[in-house]
């Protein structure tokens, strides 16, 4: 009985842990809670309580377009509509209109240098790459934010891995494109990365980013 009871408590405390362990996912616990974030990025004080709509790009230049409004006036960011992209992978993206959104400024912080490498060249790397996507940015902006691992050559392996992006055992984007675009910023991480910064965006526990005005 006594081993019954003892083993049967083990079985009770493991599932607790997972629980636990699942609920400290940054989808769940919002930026405040992520130390890594919320040390590196700066409030926008006049953008703590905005209202947002998710809507898909409308071509492939945008993974995301937000409309923002309700932000107060500052030098950063206004209201109106930004494109924008994930931080997290694999985790679903809220659609309907969302209030109480909060903007985070990375401006001028090492941490985030790496991103904001890849949002300034953006224009210039459609001139010399007339097939770049915003399929090649995301999947470069996943891999070199290190906020839930991701790595570019483990596609295949990862079993929730949206089918905008690989399916069937077949790529749906230019793999060495993206790669190199990846390399480039790991080559050369403290490179100044250009008056575009990332504007990070928190909505229930959901991470995006859009760039400053």
């Amino acid at each position: 009985m006594h081993h019954y009871t003892a083993n049967a408590l083990s079985i009770i405390a493991l599932f607790f842990i997972l629980f636990i362990s699942s609920c400290e996912q940054y989808s769940n616990s919002g930026i405040e809670e992520s130390v890594a974030f919320i040390e590196s990025t700066t409030p926008i004080a006049e953008a703590q309580n905005v209202t947002m709509e998710v809507r898909d790009g409308y071509s492939q230049d945008v993974h995301f377009l937000i409309d923002l409004s309700n932000i107060q006036p500052n030098d950063e960011i206004n209201d109106g509509r930004k494109k924008a992209w994930c931080i997290e992978w694999g985790q679903p993206v809220i659609r309907e209109q969302q209030t109480d959104v909060k903007l985070h400024s990375t401006e001028n912080q090492v941490y985030w240098n790496k991103l904001n490498l890849i949002l300034n060249p953006i224009d210039s790397l459609k001139e010399k790459h007339a097939d770049l996507t915003w399929k090649e940015i995301q999947i470069a902006i996943w891999e070199i934010v290190e906020y839930n691992p991701f790595d570019i050559e483990y596609i295949p392996e990862y079993s929730n891995f949206s089918r905008n992006f690989y399916e069937d055992n077949e790529y749906k984007f230019n793999v060495e494109l993206a790669r190199e675009i990846i390399t480039s910023i790991k080559d050369h991480p403290d490179e100044v990365a250009g008056d575009k910064y990332a504007i990070i965006v928190e909505n229930e526990g959901q991470i995006l980013v859009t760039t400053n005005d």
